[in-house]
């Protein structure tokens, strides 16, 4: 394109209408969202009658993986979170946009420009950066107001970089992993590692809910998330799942050590076992401590007892996966056992530590109620004091929603929290090793359910006010309006039934229900809906005792859920403190550290 083309391009691209912020989200969930379609996103805002320039216009969190980006330019753009997995990128601009905890796992980026961006906690892991160019602030006055912290916990895991430069930022904290050399760089601050770092590991493509939440906490907490792959692209599912059954057959059942540890220490295929070892151990020497998040079930073939060992028939992609990343979680237990680093495993990672030290496990149903303490020997600091801690509390809840628990303890396991039969907190090698069945990161929505908890009770209690005063109410066409209004909400919500969502959710006590008060549901319900709004009025007259009541214990039991729920998130901060204090506690005593 000449000079004179690219001119008129450029100008006629000014009298184009520029994208909207409406706009916007019916374009996101209409098209670009969609997972199935390869979107071009330039092309397909021109062939709309918009402009390739995007200004103002704040995106939620999302997963746009898979679109092409290229050619558009961002201004002063909010676009926190937003999973660009596998995108490409060609000849775009962002200028003072936000993109704090962004993903471009795995993306082409080229000719890509980043201009006084916030692209702190963003992951560039296993992405081709050519000829992108990252500027921190273009004059001294925007330095004076810039903190220059712009790529604060960024992460470049075996990131490809060409011809590329970061200029005027603090290099504080960058994860380079191995490719600061391949940048140029200048006026920036020393690379240094001030805070640490933790692995968690992360399907990019696919992140599940959990696991962004546990990231949030970590960032939180002052720790560096560093994702590390469930399923590493560069393992061939079908050669491991050939190599596990050839290995595991000569497993003696009363062996000394876990069929997982006979596996990482007798590969018969170990050209394939190796690679899953080697690949742990180049992610493990960034780490001072790992997060094993939660997800799918654990192939039975690590742990069920005389099971068979000859190759099933067939399996599924999701199986093969599922070997693929029980291995690699294997091989970074491992090496967090030889070096003395914390890890923490939550849901499935409590249950595949288990099966590491020889565990097994058993199907459940789950169980709601406050959790109890036994008796535990053996603890180590810091764990110690985390154990006294939780006998000083009164009663103790945790969030936790799951069909397997641990059965058999591994070697060296001990339980800390029971729900009757169910473990539900553990720890290993006096304490290094957490092993939670309970979500602690249900920190992230405390906040959210907190709120949702106080307009139930404030629901409630104006409803009882209105009906304790039926009269009244009954007189003023606004009360009254109010009255039908709430008691068509008081019935949609289904607050006569047991489905109350949020405490169900929370897995608190939520039985209150009587036979006389589903009769008198059911006839509420025919009144509240009739065409003529008296026909009402003398069922709540006779029953007006009844609605109170029933309103009242509503109020006690969503009152009492707030109390469980702060024992709840209590909880869910000693645990995740309990684990930093691990890390501490181990760089401390380390000889050296990971940079």
């Amino acid at each position: 394109m000449s000079v004179i083309e690219e001119s008129l391009s450029g100008e006629e691209n000014c009298f184009k209408e520029t994208l909207a912020q409406d706009f916007w989200k019916i374009l996101a969930c209409k098209s670009v969202h969609s997972r199935n379609s390869n979107i071009h996103l330039s092309s397909l805002l021109t062939s709309l009658g918009y402009s390739n320039t995007i200004r103002n216009v704040t995106f939620s969190p999302m997963l746009l993986n898979k679109v092409d980006i290229s050619g558009c330019e961002f201004i002063n753009c909010e676009m926190k979170n937003i999973n660009f997995s596998c995108s490409s990128f060609q000849n775009v601009t962002f200028s003072q946009c936000n993109l704090e905890g962004t993903i471009f796992y795995s993306t082409l980026l080229e000719k890509t420009y980043f201009y006084n961006c916030n692209l702190t906690y963003t992951c560039w892991n296993q992405a081709t950066l050519k000829d992108v160019h990252i500027n921190g602030y273009d004059s001294p006055f925007q330095k004076i107001w810039n903190d220059g912290h712009v790529l604060e916990g960024a992460t470049f895991l075996q990131a490809k970089i060409v011809d590329s430069s970061i200029e005027n930022s603090s290099l504080t904290n960058v994860i380079f992993a191995g490719t600061f050399s391949d940048f140029s760089i200048a006026h920036c601050s020393p690379h240094i590692i001030k805070r640490p770092v933790i692995g968690i590991g992360l399907n990019p493509e696919h992140p599940a809910t959990y696991a962004q939440r546990e990231i949030y906490v970590i960032r939180n907490l002052g720790g560096i998330p560093v994702y590390y792959q469930h399923y590493p692209e560069e393992i061939q599912p079908e050669d491991l799942e050939n190599a596990i059954y050839e290995t595991l057959r000569d497993y003696p059942e009363n062996g000394e050590i876990s069929r997982a540890q006979f596996l990482l220490d007798n590969p018969k295929k170990a050209h394939v076992i190796e690679r899953v070892k080697a690949l742990a151990a180049d992610y493990f020497s960034l780490f001072d401590g790992v997060i094993i998040p939660g997800g799918s079930d654990i192939p039975e073939v690590f742990y069920k007892k005389f099971i068979e060992k000859n190759h099933p028939t067939s399996s599924s992609e999701n199986d093969r996966q599922e070997l693929v990343r029980s291995v690699f979680e294997f091989a970074l237990l491992e090496l967090c056992e030889q070096e003395n680093k914390p890890v923490l495993g939550i849901c499935r990672g409590c249950q595949i530590i288990n099966i590491f030290f020889g565990g097994t496990l058993r199907n459940i149903t789950e169980k709601t109620g406050p959790l109890k303490i036994q008796k535990a020997t053996e603890l180590h600091e810091p764990s110690s004091q985390f154990f006294e801690k939780l006998h000083a509390k009164e009663e103790i809840y945790g969030l936790s929603s799951h069909h397997q628990a641990i059965d058999e303890l591994g070697k060296s396991v001990t339980p800390l929290l029971w729900l009757e039969d169910i473990i539900k907190l553990s720890v290993a090698l006096g304490g290094s090793f957490i092993l939670s069945q309970v979500h602690p990161e249900i920190l992230t929505s405390e906040k959210r359910i907190r709120y949702i908890l106080s307009q139930h009770i404030e629901f409630f209690k104006n409803l009882k006010t209105l009906l304790e005063n039926l009269e009244k109410t009954l007189n003023s066409s606004s009360e009254k309006k109010e009255l039908t209004e709430a008691l068509h909400k008081f019935l949609a919500l289904s607050c006569l039934t047991d489905s109350d969502s949020i405490i169900t959710f929370l897995g608190f006590d939520k039985s209150i229900i009587s036979p006389e008060d589903h009769t008198k549901f059911k006839e509420l319900t025919y009144y509240s809906y009739q065409e003529e709004d008296e026909s009402i009025h003398p069922f709540l007259f006779k029953n007006q005792d009844w609605l109170c009541d029933f309103l009242d214990r509503k109020i006690k039991n969503y009152e009492r859920a707030e109390e469980q729920f702060t024992s709840m998130i209590d909880f869910s901060k000693d645990v995740f403190d309990f684990f930093f204090m691990n890390i501490r506690f181990s760089l401390l005593n380390s000889k050296s550290r990971a940079a």
